[in-house]
């Protein structure tokens, strides 16, 4: 997830209807490194790319030397960006500069899409994600309804009307105005060997960028009574993970979970103070979570459908 501060902010961001109406029907491949989710896509004239998708902040980002050496084969025009324009990964203090603006139109997989973007230099990121991708790309600028099986790595826009396949259950969803992603009111419950629970209730932002396949946001009083009360749950050596003081991480590994119908054995949930921006959150659900099901994020009707495929997912922490 990232924050944009810019002198441009204040032009309202469209809703790219027209683009959401030509993608559909669109598939392409899927892979998970890093906790992240990849997509290997055709641009332009025959251009291959590397996507890093994400659901965390509103704008498509693309590398500037990627940019710039393909602009041509890609059909697009790249203008130069205001002064005292920049991204910021969320966390982090050092500023991006962005240095083009794109807004122009752009042939994904043969598709038409609507492009409004923005051009940083991905060398300078901290962040061995976006170092490893051309572009990043929320998966709100394709509109409607986006599925994703991790399992059998493959992502693809539905038709309006489509019929939602047999064995998926449905949980409204909002929208995250400040990221345009989507966010879900639902009860984490973790257990011991002995059977003994606990729960807690609040909204959780389905962000793709998460490195984590859970993190809980310790910013907020119940969560961090909630760690307190998995007090016998938490690990209690965490120098084995990359973390600072700051954050104040907890490592709860229950015996089991349970999200969103999802079920899990093993595997270990990071509880930490996150960035400014997500208080109203109990936690982040990443990608990972979702490596043994098949979910849709539905922009259209506010909904995510859930199919667990599975049982439990492998994590890993990351800052």
């Amino acid at each position: 997830m990232i924050k944009i501060v810019t002198t441009i902010l204040l032009v309202c961001i469209p809703m790219l209807l027209p683009a959401r109406l030509q993608a559909q029907g669109m598939r392409s491949s899927l892979d998970v490194n890093t906790g992240h989710l990849f997509s290997e896509w055709t641009l332009g004239d025959g251009v291959q790319a590397k996507v890093m998708l994400e659901s965390g902040f509103p704008k498509i980002v693309i590398d500037k030397s990627f940019a710039t050496k393909y602009y041509a084969q890609l059909g697009i025009g790249l203008a130069e960006a205001p002064a005292n324009t920049y991204v910021a990964l969320w966390g982090g203090a050092q500023k991006y500069p962005v240095t083009h603006t794109v807004d122009d139109s752009l042939a994904v997989n043969g598709v038409k899409l609507r492009l409004e973007a923005l051009v940083v230099d991905f060398r300078d990121v901290n962040s061995p994600s976006w170092r490893s991708c051309d572009v990043v790309f929320p998966v709100a600028d394709l509109g409607g309804a986006v599925e994703f099986n991790i399992k059998e790595r493959y992502m693809r826009t539905l038709l309006d009307g489509y019929t939602l396949p047999q064995g998926f259950t449905s949980w409204n969803v909002e929208r995250d105005k400040r990221t345009r992603g989507l966010c879900v009111a639902a009860t984490l419950e973790v257990c011991d060997t002995s059977g003994r629970c606990e729960e807690l209730t609040g909204d959780f932002l389905l962000d793709l960028g998460a490195g984590n396949a859970l993190t809980l946001n310790k910013n907020r009083a119940d969560v961090a009574e909630f760690t307190a009360r998995c007090d016998r749950m938490l690990l209690k050596d965490t120098t084995r993970f990359h973390s600072n003081q700051a954050t104040q991480l907890q490592i709860i590994v229950p015996f089991s979970s349970r999200l969103l119908g999802i079920e899990t054995r093993g595997g270990f949930i990071p509880a930490m103070k996150l960035f400014h921006g997500v208080d109203a959150y109990a936690g982040l659900v990443g990608p990972r979570f979702f490596e043994n099901s098949a979910f849709i994020f539905d922009f259209d009707r506010n909904k995510l459908y859930v199919k667990q495929s599975g049982t439990g997912y492998h994590n890993t922490t990351t800052q």
